[in-house]
């Protein structure tokens, strides 16, 4: 497959050395609307996981021009975006979009603000059941329980199509299979 570098930067975190699997559902999402399997565009889209909304922001900013990345997905978490881009508490996309380009001038980075957060995701998954036995741990925040539940997720057809009815969500995984097809 011959496509541009995608890389995303999530304000979720992740210990170092251990899988993202929040970016692995979202290989998968993307790979089924390229016929693809996920785990083969490991190698064209890769993740960078940052503790907070600042961090990412601030990181960005700093090694931005130094990417070589064709497309940067920059991915927020909505509830604390109004403290991190200085807007007033109720703002609107617009507003969140045009702070975003002030700070960050490179027409590669793309932001998108999640209004659903991964407690969103967990519970669209707790709809198939018992099939996440794990479920009630990765709810109350245990990483390695949320690790099981996305790592299952990636493999389920029936756990992506919930996946992909969150929106916020589904606008990313769209974004990035268009990246990826080439033009």
């Amino acid at each position: 497959m011959t496509a541009p570098t995608v890389r995303i930067y999530y304000e979720d975190s992740r210990t170092a050395g251990r899988a993202f699997t929040l970016h692995d559902v979202v290989l998968a999402c993307v790979g089924d609307d390229l016929r693809r399997h996920g785990w083969e565009l490991k190698h064209v889209v890769t993740c960078k996981p940052m503790n907070g909304n600042s961090k990412v922001l601030a990181e960005c900013s700093r090694v931005g021009p130094k990417l070589k990345e064709r497309h940067i997905a920059v991915v927020l978490d909505g509830d604390r975006l109004d403290r991190a881009l200085d807007l007033r508490a109720r703002y609107c996309k617009r507003e969140a979009r045009e702070a975003f380009e002030s700070r960050i001038a490179d027409r590669r980075f793309e932001l998108f603000v999640l209004d659903e957060n991964i407690e969103t995701l967990l519970a669209r998954l707790e709809e198939l059941g018992d099939l996440f036995p794990l479920m009630r741990e990765a709810r109350e925040k245990d990483t390695d329980a949320r690790d099981a539940v996305f790592s299952k997720a990636a493999r389920l057809p029936e756990a992506r199509r919930l996946i992909r009815e969150v929106a916020s969500f589904d606008r990313l995984i769209h974004h990035v299979a268009a990246w990826l097809v080439p033009s």
